[in-house]
């Protein structure tokens, strides 16, 4: 009769245990947020801002350099262009992910070509961060979002730097 109570004190154990460990398809959703990139970038060159602030969690938090935005109404605002503005292209490339259970980690590169009222366009290089919830629906919305700017390389590479020379004696030597 004591094998009966290990038996249920093994399951009570091994049940939630085997509920928490999820099998993750990373291939599946490494896909999907490849899809969710590609979508972001074309609602951004549209000027679909409320169709950017709808991949996001409804607390979701931007974390620009200068200080986090939170909420969709705020991130919509935040990404929202004005009229002297267009965006050429935006691509996100995603060079690492890992995933856990319902969240993932999404690291890459960002570029973005837009044009100023009549200025030359100009390219913008960057890294970034994103970090996604999987919902109920099986939806992947994003949680955070971070990212920053690669200083653009100069116009003209520096000159080439060579050693210095020794410098020729000024005196005659002694004798």
């Amino acid at each position: 009769m004591r094998i009966l109570p290990a038996l249920a004190i093994a399951a009570a154990i091994a049940v939630p245990h085997a509920a928490s460990a999820q099998t993750v398809d990373t291939a599946a959703v490494r896909r999907t947020l490849a899809r969710n990139d590609s979508a972001f970038s074309a609602a951004y060159v549209r000027g679909d801002f409320a169709g950017i602030a709808a991949m996001y969690t409804p607390d979701a938090q931007l974390l620009p350099s200068r200080g986090p935005v939170t909420g969709r109404d705020s991130i919509q605002r935040y990404f929202t262009y004005g009229p002297n503005t267009k965006l050429l292209s935006h691509r996100l490339e995603m060079t690492s992910l890992v995933v856990h259970g319902d969240m993932a980690a999404e690291a890459g590169k960002y570029t973005i070509v837009q044009q100023r009222g009549a200025a030359p366009a100009t390219t913008t290089l960057g890294h970034y961060m994103l970090v996604w919830l999987r919902q109920r629906d099986g939806k992947w919305l994003i949680q955070y979002d971070m990212w920053h700017t690669v200083p653009a390389a100069p116009a003209t590479p520096p000159a080439a730097v060579t050693p210095a020379s020794p410098a020729a004696p000024t005196t005659a030597p002694r004798p």
